[in-house]
């Protein structure tokens, strides 16, 4: 979540600081979402499976930033490799929250 730099699960969670945000409900506010036909498509298709998302962000002043597109999210298994190190650190982090340094890197 880039507005608290992190994203955990407890993110997630109704009474988290992300959910209770008033930062974060004003964006709320103004998101929309329209679906892609073409990216569920992809989604439902065997061979592909890839959890297609765009996103296109539109200014106060009317400028329109140029449209980000994922076609896999991270750990998917297209972008498996790219997805190793930052799986390996969120391992190391939730281990880190048990286990010294030293056991964590034992595991």
């Amino acid at each position: 979540m880039l507005t608290f730099n992190r994203l955990h699960a407890t993110d997630y969670t109704d009474a988290s600081e992300a959910a209770t945000s008033p930062l974060v409900e004003s964006l709320r506010t103004r998101i929309s979402c329209t679906e892609d036909p073409s990216f569920t498509s992809a989604y439902h298709h065997p061979a592909t499976r890839s959890i297609p998302n765009a996103l296109l962000v539109k200014l106060k002043d009317g400028t329109t930033l140029e449209e980000t597109v994922v076609e896999a999210p991270l750990g998917h298994r297209l972008r498996r490799e790219e997805a190793k190190p930052e799986i390996l650190r969120k391992y190391e982090r939730h281990l880190g929250a048990h286990f010294g340094e030293e056991r964590v890197r034992e595991l």
